[in-house]
């Protein structure tokens, strides 16, 4: 009977969140419950997730977020209305003006954009918001283009913290 009435709970009410990387949401959560960040900005929060990791578990628990990205989306728009305490800001986090417009935060989040950062590079990039924040997210896919990984390929061992 238990099995039944979670099965048609999980019809009636889905998770929204399901569909979002579990090691994503991990990050998170060890963010939130283990070093207390009650604050944070989302930086290039909207390609292909509408802001989702931004409101994932308990929104109620921060007590603010600001989301940046150069596309914004109606979902996101529409979402921030429901959010008093979220900010959005439109525009390219490597700029230095907007990450003044962001503010300190406790946390940032920078869910695969960092690859994607040439000019300024990654380096320059976690430089500018050590200045803002305690705690940096990275979740960043690794690029390899060869046949096989190898020693080329594997990461420096700074970049595994």
């Amino acid at each position: 009977m238990k099995r039944i009435l979670k099965s048609i709970a999980k019809k009636l009410f889905p998770d929204p969140y399901a569909h979002l990387d579990p090691s994503k949401k991990q990050l998170i959560d060890f963010a939130c419950q283990e070093l207390g960040m009650c604050s944070f900005a989302d930086l290039g929060a909207v390609w292909n997730v509408d802001g989702r990791y931004t409101f994932y578990d308990g929104f109620v628990k921060i007590d603010s977020a600001v989301i940046v990205d150069t596309d914004l989306t109606p979902a996101v728009l529409e979402r921030q209305k429901r959010y008093p305490n979220l900010d959005i800001i439109k525009g390219n986090f490597g700029q230095s003006n907007i990450r003044d417009k962001i503010g300190k935060v406790e946390g940032v989040f920078f869910f695969d954009t960092l690859l994607h950062q040439v000019k300024p590079d990654w380096d320059d990039i976690l430089r500018m918001y050590a200045d803002v924040a305690k705690i940096i997210l990275i979740f960043n896919q690794r690029y390899i283009n060869f046949d096989k990984t190898n020693e080329a390929a594997r990461p420096c061992p700074r970049c595994l913290l």
